[in-house]
């Protein structure tokens, strides 16, 4: 019992102090674009305070009536003067049952909303989106939530002590058994400025817990996308085995050229050592998904990494933009190891980076302009019209401009994948990452997706990092491949050194998909 006390004593401060990081960490987040802030925290008041004001009014009005119902039934008494009646009914309102109506009311209708808001942009990419695009995603979605409930619920509050207030009143006066006059005069007699501020006070911490704690339920999601996470690694077994022939180098030494010749990708300056991955060791639990990943990506200009179902391929991309960090072993991206990497720091980085989640990631309440248009108004001094032409631009790009009006829910899973990639190219980074980019897409739109990612890399020349299961994908538009298989890089190379390599494992997995090596 002892044992078990202890472990959750543990386990609740924990929560405790990662809460307090969290609150920490919002409030000191830059704002970004006060213009889109201010935005946020009116949608955010509106929705807790202004739509929850009507349910808050009529539930105080009730109280208050019953409440002073029920005193003026049970003092009945010709030695207790009728002003009493006042002097506990608005008290106690003021006091305790403003605030508790209103907490009660939001606990309920806000506190779930929040949660359940929070949970889904954890599960669905969107709060890893803005991580990825090198924004606090606890300054841009936790900050507005908290401080709208602690402007809303004192206002609320002071709503709900008025309506139950007055309430109270009419109750008294339609009874016939105590006058307004006495009323009034008991409320005045016990009613003291210290009451209004001590029922404020409570109403500010009220504000702030209803919030801010599902605020963090939320933003602590369990879960992810598909394909994240070490629920989904299946570890194997057995020994590495490598057939002569079959070339197998942790980290490649000198470039090979693509599988379509030179002329295929614009001429460029060479990159050096852009992605390096030195001994990535990566564990949840008792499960070891990466077990020391070596791997540099020089000078090509798509990378895909391929393997079986949780052999840890979207673990290791997670570490290329820093959504993970190893246990041991470090991840170089232009040089600088994004392990350990200050938030500040890490925020930089990532602003060169963008991202082509499995899901899309997109946000559900913005349009397809509006997400793609995200980024910009975030993170670049821009005017309306730049950010106009910006966006345009890379919505025609990835043909899809005819739908920028409308919301992710109407759009087709190809139409998904578009918008999502416009607003990864939107700011033009410097590195671009694709997580399965053709998963549950039918192969007419996988192949119009394979299509517009290599049209990127080649008038984009970008660094492209392609996480895929989809063989046809990686055969006609990649031009280096790792196959990553129990927890280390069993293979790199280009793709027609993978098309001659005779190593039983990684022809058994081209096999089963369907193509011969």
């Amino acid at each position: 019992m002892l044992h078990t006390l202890r472990a959750h004593s543990v386990a609740l401060f924990r929560h405790i102090g990662a809460f307090l990081l969290l609150m920490a960490e919002a409030v000191r987040s830059p704002i970004y674009d006060r213009a889109t802030y201010r935005q946020n925290l009116a949608r955010q008041m509106r929705q807790i305070g202004v739509e929850s004001l009507p349910i808050v009014a009529v539930a105080a009005a009730f109280t208050g009536g019953v409440t002073t119902e029920q005193t003026i039934y049970q003092m009945r008494y010709p030695l207790i003067p009728e002003s009493t009646i006042g002097a506990i009914v608005v008290p106690s309102v003021i006091l305790e049952f403003g605030a508790l109506i209103t907490a009660f009311i939001l606990a309920g209708r806000v506190s779930a909303r929040i949660a359940a808001e929070l949970g889904s942009m954890r599960i669905g990419g969107q709060i890893e989106a803005l991580d990825v695009m090198g924004v606090s995603a606890s300054g841009y979605l936790v900050l507005p939530r908290v401080l709208a409930g602690v402007l809303t619920f004192p206002l609320l509050y002071v709503v709900a002590s008025t309506v139950g207030s007055a309430a109270g009143l009419g109750i008294a006066a339609a009874s016939g058994d105590v006058t307004t006059a006495q009323f009034l005069a008991g409320a005045r007699s016990f009613f003291t400025g210290f009451m209004a501020v001590y029922g404020l006070v409570k109403a500010v911490v009220f504000g702030f817990l209803i919030t801010a704690i599902p605020c963090y339920v939320g933003f602590h999601a369990d879960g992810g996308g598909a394909g994240r996470g070490p629920e989904r690694h299946a570890g194997g077994g057995g020994r590495l085995y490598v057939r002569p022939g079959c070339r197998l180098p942790p980290r490649p030494a000198h470039a090979v050229s693509g599988p379509f010749g030179a002329s295929s990708r614009p001429s460029q300056p060479p990159l050096l050592s852009m992605i390096e991955v030195e001994n990535v060791h990566k564990a949840f639990g008792d499960t070891e998904v990466l077990t020391g990943v070596d791997l540099e990506i020089e000078d090509c200009n798509l990378f895909a990494i391929i393997g079986h179902s949780g052999s840890g391929k979207s673990v290791l991309l997670r570490h290329l933009v820093g959504l993970l960090q190893p246990d041991r072993g470090a991840v170089r991206v232009g040089g600088t190891n994004l392990a350990g990497l200050p938030d500040d720091d890490l925020e930089a980085v990532r602003r060169r980076f963008g991202m082509l989640f499995q899901g899309g990631a997109l946000f559900d309440s913005m349009t397809v302009y509006d997400n793609v248009a995200l980024p910009l108004r975030l993170l670049d001094d821009r005017s309306d019209t730049e950010i106009e032409e910006r966006v345009m631009t890379e919505l025609e790009r990835v043909e899809i401009a005819g739908a920028a009006n409308q919301m992710p829910a109407s759009l087709s899973g190809g139409q998904v994948k578009r918008a999502s990639l416009a607003r990864a190219i939107v700011r033009e980074p410097k590195y671009l990452f694709y997580d399965e980019p053709s998963s549950g897409l039918d192969p007419r739109t996988s192949g119009v997706i394979d299509t517009l990612i290599q049209r990127l890399s080649e008038t984009l020349c970008r660094m492209g990092i392609m996480v895929t299961h989809d063989m046809h994908s990686v055969l006609s538009i990649a031009d280096k491949v790792g196959f990553l298989h129990e927890g280390t890089m069993r293979f790199v190379g280009s793709v027609k050194e993978l098309r001659r390599c005779d190593d039983p494992v990684l022809y058994e997995f081209m096999e089963a998909n369907a193509y011969e090596l």
